[in-house]
């Protein structure tokens, strides 16, 4: 999952990429930069839900595994506390993506200046490259975790 992640990612920063190039074009692409904002509001989204129902689903498989096999509990307790820390950088791209998103939707009814937006923008960027670093690296953890649970074991 964590290739898949990533993968995923780097597509959601080229999108992002994009948009500011368009954005920054002018008024001839001003159209175009609306559509795809629009578009990658929704792909960021859809990466952070897909990423989410992963640890949400990694979570029951161990918890049930561990449950069967009668083991500690301690890798359900670190998987879970990798999902909590992946929620808390969700909610931050998510406030990133809103405020972008208003103050491009401000802009565009003439009631913002660019100035706002592109702030916004700009730091919605930097937001989205720091946090899917880290949010890769808690779903590789958490990968990690999940295969320790189901490794094959010898029988007796």
């Amino acid at each position: 999952m964590h290739r898949v992640f990533l993968c995923l990612a780097i597509s959601n920063l080229l999108l992002l990429a994009m948009n500011a190039v368009l954005g920054l074009w002018g008024e001839p692409m001003r159209d175009r930069h609306i559509v795809l904002g629009v578009l990658t509001l929704i792909y960021t989204c859809f990466l952070q839900v897909m990423a989410f129902t992963y640890f949400t689903i990694t979570g029951k498989m161990i918890g049930q595994a561990l449950n069967v096999a009668n083991a500690d509990l301690e890798p359900l307790i670190r998987s879970k506390g990798l999902k909590l820390l992946f929620t808390r950088w969700l909610a931050i791209l998510f406030l990133a993506a809103a405020a972008t998103s208003a103050s491009g939707a401000m802009r565009w009814r003439g009631y913002g200046p660019a100035n706002l937006h592109l702030a916004t923008a700009g730091l919605a960027v930097v937001l989205h490259i720091l946090v899917l670093f880290r949010q890769y690296v808690l779903v590789t953890a958490n990968a990690a975790v999940f295969e320790n649970v189901f490794r094959a074991r010898p029988g007796p």
